[in-house]
């Protein structure tokens, strides 16, 4: 359901969704990704953050620590941002989006 409205741009509806699948299944990484996602369009960084945190506890991914580093340089955390960058290259070597946002912070 939380994939259905964000495609409407009902991004108080996608989240109040994700977070019921968070807690239906604390397990689920994706219901975490896409949480974090819609945060991100609000503008909740931190938050958004904790939540790609989790995701890549429970299950690490190229895709979500490019994604965390972006939020990263959001902030101003470029040494952190490239971290999470240079794992995802560790993770998924010539991941192009990520060697690019590497480069964009040096």
């Amino acid at each position: 359901m939380g994939v259905v409205l964000s495609r409407q741009g009902q991004v108080d509806g996608t989240i109040a969704q994700f977070r019921e699948a968070i807690r239906a299944n604390p397990k689920y990484t994706a219901a975490y990704d896409n949480l974090a996602g819609n945060l991100v369009r609000q503008g909740k960084f931190e938050e958004a953050l904790s939540y790609y945190g989790t995701s890549l506890t429970e299950e690490p991914s190229a895709v979500v620590y490019n994604k965390s580093g972006v939020v990263l340089m959001r902030l101003g955390r470029t040494d952190e941002a490239a971290e999470q960058f240079r794992k995802a290259i560790a993770m998924k070597p010539g991941y192009t989006e990520t060697l690019s946002n590497l480069a964009a912070i040096h």
